[in-house]
């Protein structure tokens, strides 16, 4: 049997060497995870700065669901890259911004706000050069705005957002599209 071609740009064939496999079941992936975390915070432990480690293990438990967890270490680890870095240093920034991406599903746009824009300072002062990092927390902190129905000041920034990802990345690169 033949299968259908498809009919829209969005769709794509629904057999070939191209189309993912199905996830495990169920049942097996939470044992994984459980462990894997468990074996990440045992190596968080043992190593003596344990900056990329914590984030790493804030964005398992963030894309898992455990939410207060994630930020929790994503704090943890903000507070050990602030007693260890120059203040403005990317990895700081990149802390900020996962807390207050957490803020900003949390519902807490005020606090996410002020997160996002601490990120975007920090991000402005490690670098002369705008960056992708920064075009993200631009884009970031407009969705905060729009959320709060300050449409003025979320255009402004997305249309910075995208002259600097159009600048760094190119044109035709995918991330402009977000922008």
């Amino acid at each position: 049997m033949r299968e259908r071609a498809p009919t829209a740009l969005y769709e794509r064939p629904r057999t070939g060497p191209n189309v993912p496999k199905k996830p495990a079941p169920a049942p097996s992936r939470p044992k994984k995870i459980k462990k894997a975390v468990a074996a990440h915070r045992q190596f968080v432990e043992l190593c003596p700065v344990p900056l990329v480690q914590l984030d790493t293990l804030g964005n398992v438990l963030w894309h898992t669901g455990r939410l207060d967890e994630a930020e929790a270490t994503h704090r943890q680890s903000l507070a050990l890259r602030e007693q260890i870095l120059p203040p403005d240093h990317p990895d700081i920034a990149q802390s900020l911004h996962n807390i207050a991406s957490l803020r900003f599903i949390g519902g807490d746009l005020a606090e996410a706000e002020t997160l996002y824009r601490r990120s975007i300072e920090v991000e402005e002062a490690a670098s002369s050069e705008e960056t992708h990092d920064l075009a993200t927390s631009l884009h970031t902190l407009a969705m905060v705005y729009e959320q709060q129905q300050r449409y003025d000041e979320a255009l402004s920034l997305e249309r910075r957002s995208l002259a600097i990802r159009e600048k760094v990345l190119g044109p035709e690169h995918w991330h402009v599209a977000l922008s």
